[in-house]
């Protein structure tokens, strides 16, 4: 769950990040070094926000393939359904989340799929 968890947290500071910043862009694509257990590692992240409602939702994507990297495109709403068929096997994992910052402290971070090795992971958050 570790991993899953990284991920979680990448994709969270993502939409916090580009909310606070001043130049009010409104998408996120991202490639990062990821350093997992000492596996080095690509970390994709995909996604949009919302200035004027203070929202966002983010991909994180570990390790994409190169068909994938190149169909997942920043400011689309994937439903989880339609992200968990393009994604799956094209990936070591990802997460997708959606993150409130307006709402009470416990209620501003959701989770709606992650996925590792193809497989759907339930998750408590």
């Amino acid at each position: 769950m570790e991993m899953i968890d990284k991920l979680v947290e990448s994709a969270e500071r993502a939409v916090r990040n580009t909310l606070s910043s001043p130049s009010k862009i409104d998408s996120i694509l991202e490639f990062q070094d990821f350093d997992f257990s000492g596996m080095k590692s690509i970390l994709m992240l995909v996604g949009y926000v919302c200035h004027e409602v203070e929202d966002g939702v983010c991909i994180a994507v570990l390790n994409p393939d190169a068909d994938l990297r190149g169909k997942l495109k920043p400011n689309v709403g994937y439903m989880p359904p339609t992200l968990k068929k393009i994604a799956s096997q094209k990936c070591d994992a990802f997460v997708q989340v959606r993150v409130e910052p307006y709402k009470s402290k416990r209620n501003q971070l959701y989770v709606l799929i992650a996925v590792k090795g193809g497989k759907s992971i339930p998750l408590t958050r």
